[in-house]
C-alpha cells in the first residue's frame, strides 16, 4: 500500500466546522480510498422492521417435499430446497437441517 497518497475526497461542510478531505491512505495507484473509491457500492440501507418481520414470516411458511425415495425424487426434493432458499423464502440454517 503506498501510503505516501492520501485520499482525496472532500466532505462537505458542517455547521461545525469547514470542508476537509477524508486523509485515509489512498489505494495503490489511485486518488481515493477504499471506501471513497467510485467503483465500491454503497453499504446496504438497514431492513425496516417490518421487512425484517416480514423475511422471518416467509421463513417459516411451511412446504412438502416429495419422500426421496429415487434419485430423481431426491434431486426435485433438492432442486426445490435451493430454489426457496434462492428466492429468500427458506433461512439457510433451515436448509441446512432439511
Amino acid at each position: 500500500m503506498n501510503c505516501s497518497t492520501l485520499c482525496t475526497h472532500r466532505f462537505e461542510p458542517s455547521p461545525s466546522g469547514p470542508a476537509r478531505t477524508c486523509g485515509s491512505p489512498a489505494l495503490r495507484d489511485q486518488k481515493f480510498c477504499y471506501y471513497h473509491h467510485p467503483t465500491r457500492k454503497p453499504a446496504p440501507s438497514p431492513k425496516s422492521g417490518r421487512d425484517a418481520r416480514r423475511a422471518r414470516r416467509i421463513a417459516r411458511q411451511s412446504f412438502a417435499l416429495t419422500p426421496p425415495t429415487t434419485s430423481a425424487a431426491l434431486q426435485r426434493s433438492l432442486t426445490e430446497v435451493i430454489q426457496r432458499v434462492a428466492a429468500n423464502q427458506l433461512d439457510l440454517r433451515r436448509a441446512e437441517i432439511i
